[in-house]
């Protein structure tokens, strides 16, 4: 169900609607785009009428009854209605079209003050950065937040703002945000943000599996190298003099210094030999350390010990950060399986919620790949999920590479404890709209994929669409849809079947074949062959002197100079006849017409 509601019907402290029961309204198009740490958004049709012009208009509410979270554990969690504030509002004499974004947004333009957060963990970081007291502009006064926050995540950090806004401080790009800081994956519940350590309620056991030929119709992928590291040089903290290389790693080799580099452990099956060059700023010798060393810095006695450390930090940028591993990029035609009858007992287990892994496979590619779901669209008018975008985490790259895992919670650059923005890649495009099997699969059935209407009588009224029947138009509605049991066919075969209920003007060409229909009439050419048939009657031809024309008093029989022409009266115009038994002028049949050799000889 979806509703319309005053812009000022929403209770920010109870993070619901007020009692109030809203107008319901049936839109032509009504879809959410959500993803993980991202500004959902919601896109709305409507046909402009009296009533529809009245209640939907910039500022109001949309309240949808959906639980983004449908499938997860936590799902009780969620309000039974999300609501959306329309800040965008186009009107034209036949259709509405609205923007919308999720409540939360309200608090856009509220700022934190000067703060700082030192060794806190996720859930406590949250709780202090939305519901702290704001200050009131223009005084010393502070009040009460009326923003919810909720979170799982136990992982201790620090970090620290100076009056930046809200979203600035929870989504920014800047290294200090809290879903950088503590790699948080946050989704919206109405006035409330919940930040998890993972979105992914999918076990190994039962993640969907996208196969070739299955569920999924192809797959085109790309391998990027440009972000990919070899051999790490590390650094630990300090500049000191104690061999050539300052606290760079080193090894002694009879007696003489060289710098040195730690090398990936997997053998993957390409040539480069990049260096990852990077600083571990809390590994220190003991001569360069403080008194007041603060928790997790490592304090080492002697330079062996100190290389130990900086050698077992740059094995983790392999093994947990994977900065060996290419990016692979993907696009996959996919389709819902969840839609079909044939699934109904088994769709909590295939649906796809934000986070949610994939397993894809392409056996003729010798790809594997685990990836998530870092963004989505849903049909609320047709209940589907419509697109999804896959970040993959996981590869078995060529099935040669090492059984490695890289989660998108983990993915990070030591050096800013950021996600590393490259790691996360890749998009199912969303082009089997409708979301149901195609005639590619196993299950087999019929998909509209792109689908053109125009729904206002003003002589263009009809719709168009294509998918795996082909091509077909039709003007025929049945109550909001369309008829498309009495469509034009054309197939991929090129076959051209079907019927219309009233056609006025159309006009086809292919080559030297050509037909119009033109306000009744109906024209169709092949070359020097052509057929005209309209109210008046039938006309053929096949040169411009050798026809037949029959109309409702005459028929004409043209051949060349010859010509013979009966009319309704019974009477007979013969011209052209030619030899000693050829006639010429009028004559009355009153039994029948004698021909010789295409020559009409007597008339009785």
């Amino acid at each position: 169900m979806i509703k319309i509601f005053d812009s000022k019907a929403f209770d920010y402290k109870a993070n619901k609607l007020k009692e109030t029961p809203g107008e319901v309204i049936e839109p032509s198009v009504c879809t959410l785009t959500e993803g993980i740490n991202t500004l959902w958004n919601l896109h709305m049709e409507i046909p402009f009428s009296v009533n529809n012009n009245r209640i939907i208009k910039e500022d109001v509410l949309i309240g949808v009854e959906y639980n983004p979270r449908e499938n997860a554990p936590d799902a009780d969690a969620f309000a039974d209605m999300q609501v959306f504030r329309v800040m965008k509002c186009e009107k034209t004499e036949y259709l509405i079209t609205c923007e919308a974004y999720p409540i939360f947004y309200d608090s856009r333009c509220i700022r934190c003050s000067e703060v700082s957060y030192k060794n806190k963990t996720g859930k406590e970081a949250l709780k202090e950065i939305v519901e702290a007291p704001v200050r009131v502009y223009g005084t010393k006064d502070y009040i009460s937040s009326e923003l919810k926050a909720w979170s799982n995540i136990d992982t201790v950090a620090s970090t620290a703002w100076s009056y930046i806004t809200y979203f600035d401080a929870l989504f920014g790009d800047s290294d200090t945000s809290f879903v950088n800081v503590w790699n948080a994956e946050i989704i919206f519940n109405n006035y409330e943000i919940r930040a998890y350590k993972t979105l992914d309620t999918k076990s190994k056991e039962n993640r969907i599996r996208i196969q070739t030929g299955v569920n999924m119709t192809g797959i085109k992928y790309t391998v990027d190298l440009s972000n990919t590291y070899k051999q790490v040089q590390p650094k630990g903290y300090g500049d000191r003099d104690g061999n050539a290389f300052g606290n760079r790693l080193a090894k002694k080799i009879d007696g003489v210094w060289y710098q040195d580099v730690v090398k990936t452990p997997n053998n993957f099956p390409y040539s480069l030999k990049n260096t990852y060059e990077v600083e571990y700023s809390d590994i220190k010798l003991k001569e360069d350390a403080s008194t007041n060393e603060s928790a997790g810095t490592i304090i080492c006695d002697t330079r062996e010990q100190f290389y130990d450390e900086l050698r077992k930090r740059a094995l983790k940028e392999f093994t947990v950060n994977h900065i060996d591993m290419p990016t692979i990029t993907y696009d996959i035609d996919l389709i819902d399986i969840s839609s079909l009858p044939e699934y109904a007992d088994i769709k909590p287990l295939v649906s796809l919620n934000l986070g949610d892994s994939v397993d894809v496979y392409n056996d003729v590619l010798g790809i594997q790949t685990t990836a998530r779901v870092i963004e989505r669209t849903v049909d609320f008018t047709n209940r589907l999920v419509t697109n999804i975008k896959l970040g993959d985490y996981q590869e078995n790259f060529f099935k040669s590479a090492a059984k490695t895992q890289r989660t998108v919670s983990n993915v990070t650059d030591s050096r800013t404890n950021t996600i590393r923005g490259k790691a996360i890649t890749g998009v199912v495009d969303g082009f089997n709209a409708q979301n149901v099997a195609s005639k590619t699969t196993m299950n087999q059935g019929d998909v509209q994929s792109i689908k053109v209407e125009n729904k206002t009588n003003d002589g263009t009224w009809g719709a168009m669409a294509l998918g795996t029947k082909g091509l077909e138009v039709t003007r025929k509605q049945v109550g909001n849809d369309w008829d498309w049991s009495n469509s034009v066919i054309l197939d991929f075969i090129g076959q051209f079947y079907g019927g219309i209920e009233s056609v006025r003007n159309a006009h086809w060409k292919i080559g030297n074949i050509e037909v119009l229909i033109n306000n009744g009439n109906f024209l169709a050419k092949c070359g020097d062959n052509e057929v005209i048939i309209n109210s008046n009657g039938a006309f053929l031809q096949n040169s411009a002197s050798r026809y037949v024309s029959v109309t409702e008093s005459m028929v004409v029989l043209s051949n060349g100079g010859e010509q013979l022409r009966l009319d309704g009266a019974g009477l007979v115009s013969i011209h052209g006849g030619s030899g000693a038994r050829g006639l010429n002028g009028t004559y009355k049949v009153d039994e029948s017409i004698s021909v010789v050799n295409g020559v009409v000889t007597g008339v009785k």
